[in-house]
């Protein structure tokens, strides 16, 4: 995992999510599109696109207070963003067992613990090494 932090911070179209994707594939952010660019309504969309486009799958877990499932994984943590004033203004950070990277330049994290978390991985991981993505 290498720290990248978001390059737009509203919550209309902030890429924190982008952030996380690229901190944990260790690639520039510019490599990553901003599946908010189109707003939330648009998101799910442009993130199982992408992840088509490069044989990757995105799982979203919801877990009731076990974390043991996904201890000592490097995940995405969505939950309530602390600049928020609603439970819709949410915000992502990479997670290993806690926050390890928040991509906001506050680095406030999120309000309580995650709502979900998002596993990411390569269906082919031979084939990350080799595309260019």
């Amino acid at each position: 995992m290498k720290p990248v932090d978001q390059t737009i911070t509203n919550f209309h179209s902030g890429d924190c999510f982008r952030a996380c994707v690229a901190s944990i594939f260790e690639l520039p952010i510019e490599k990553i599109p901003n599946f908010m660019k189109d707003g939330s309504n648009y998101f799910a969309a442009q993130v199982k696109h992408w992840c088509t486009q490069n044989d990757i799958r995105m799982v979203d877990l919801f877990i009731d207070g076990n974390k043991e499932i996904i201890e000592d994984c490097i995940v995405i943590a969505c939950g309530q963003s602390p600049r928020g004033t609603t439970k819709e203004h949410r915000h992502a950070v990479v997670w290993c067992n806690e926050i390890i990277h928040d991509p906001h330049p506050s680095r406030d994290g999120l309000v309580g613990d995650p709502e979900f978390y998002t596993i990411t991985f390569p269906l082919n991981p031979k084939q990350l090494f080799f595309k260019k993505i």
